[in-house]
């Protein structure tokens, strides 16, 4: 195979690989009954997990922070005419899957891949009203990365990956 047709397929590779990246998908699904028991056996497949929930008596603050297990959430909260309803959130790690309580039921998202924010999320929808519940709490859960490790972009690396294929191709022409 000659360097060209090494070059057009790792090209190719990265293309594939920048698609993947792309396409994640967010599944959702409803959780009803839901109960405490069902979200800790749910949460414990997860090395970590956060519940955001106002204290008795309090309302949801327009945006909420914490750091926990090395990442830092953030919610944002809307509050929809009459109840807190929707809410944004970013992640500075990756996040398997949201629960998202209201009335007696729950809605899971899940991603695949993790993901670190989305957009619009809420509770099961109230048969009375049509109009999600009011949001109960919000759980986190997200398992430490797993990737790659970085390689340092140093110039020292830079030059060195450069040598190494200046010899590589100086071998090519020998043979």
């Amino acid at each position: 195979m000659g360097i060209n047709s090494k070059l057009k397929t790792a090209a190719l590779a990265l293309v594939l690989v920048s698609v993947t990246t792309i396409i994640a998908a967010r599944t959702l699904w409803e959780q009803c009954p839901w109960s405490q028991e069902w979200e800790s056996s749910y949460t414990d497949g997860f090395v970590y997990s956060y519940k955001f929930e106002p204290a008795a008596g309090q309302t949801w603050p327009d945006t909420w922070t914490i750091t926990h297990g090395g990442n830092t959430i953030t919610i944002t909260v809307y509050y929809d005419g009459d109840d807190w309803r929707y809410f944004d959130w970013t992640a500075s790690s990756p996040i398997s899957a949201v629960i998202v309580k209201g009335g007696t039921c729950a809605n899971v998202f899940e991603y695949s891949p993790p993901q670190s924010s989305d957009t619009k999320l809420y509770a099961p929808t109230n048969p009375q009203t049509g109009k999600p519940y009011g949001l109960s709490h919000i759980t986190f859960c997200w398992n430490p990365p797993t990737g790659v490790p970085e390689f340092p972009l140093t110039p020292e690396a830079i030059v060195a990956l450069g040598l190494v294929a200046w010899i590589a191709v100086r071998r090519r022409r020998k043979l």
